[in-house]
């Protein structure tokens, strides 16, 4: 059954009026993501995108700074089912430390998302190829990052950093030559904004030392929803539970 991801995460793209910085030797991103809205009827790949001889295969996976001591990802539990998350806490410092939100974190949600995609890229390809043979296939990760964090190179405080410009993060890309480049739609206190970057621009930045080490960043804030949690909320409904 097919999740439309790409097609929601266009439409986020649009009503928020994000800017794409995109650098690529190879690719024409902005009219890739353009395309997103045409994957209605697509999972597993999440997009499979003609676009002249070249075909994008498209997978999309989220990542969150969220983590508990079992490496299970908390994010999608804590925001779907919030009250009953908060109830076990006596306040909300409580629960945001529970959470333990880190960078370490993110870099862990993205390797596991790596190793779990990547073990279906045949399956990915093989689809592709069977509606669209004969042609030059690209594969692409679509990366969203919706934990609301902002981190920042200690040296540089002023600007948010991506992922794709710390060195851990593009060494885990490149250590697998089946992916072709990455989309990166990242939630920020400071403003949701939109990288991509192909992986030949990426070994270029490696190459040249460009890439900030993960041991010089650092972690400014957690997830807005639960640092505005109001208990009161939850008085309300468990009246109207009974």
């Amino acid at each position: 059954m097919a999740k439309c991801e790409l097609k929601n995460l266009y439409k986020k793209i649009v009503e928020n009026g994000i800017h794409t910085e995109s650098h690529s030797f190879n690719f024409d991103f902005e009219q890739l993501i353009k395309r997103f809205e045409e994957t209605t009827d697509q999972d597993r790949p999440d997009g499979i995108i003609p676009i002249g001889n070249t075909v994008f295969v498209l997978e999309h996976f989220q990542i969150s700074i969220y983590i508990n001591n079992e490496r299970d990802d908390l994010y999608q539990k804590a925001m779907g089912e919030k009250t009953r998350y908060f109830k076990k806490y006596p306040d909300e410092k409580s629960a945001i430390d529970e959470l333990m939100p880190g960078i370490q974190n993110l870099l862990k949600s993205f390797q596991s998302s790596l190793i779990s995609h990547l073990r279906s890229y045949p399956a990915y390809m093989e689809k592709a190829q069977e509606r669209y043979p004969n042609q030059n296939y690209v594969f692409v990760l679509v990366v969203e990052d919706n934990s609301q964090d902002i981190f920042i190179d200690e040296e540089n405080p002023a600007k948010t950093l991506s992922i794709l410009g710390v060195y851990e993060f593009v060494n885990s890309i490149l250590n697998y030559p089946e992916i072709d480049g990455v989309i990166l739609y990242s939630t920020s206190q400071r403003g949701d904004f939109l990288v991509a970057e192909d992986t030949e621009y990426l070994t270029q930045q490696k190459n040249e030392k460009r890439l900030i080490p993960i041991s010089r960043t650092h972690l400014l804030s957690c997830l807005s929803e639960i640092e505005s949690w109001n208990p009161a909320l939850l008085k309300t409904e468990e009246k109207n539970n009974y």
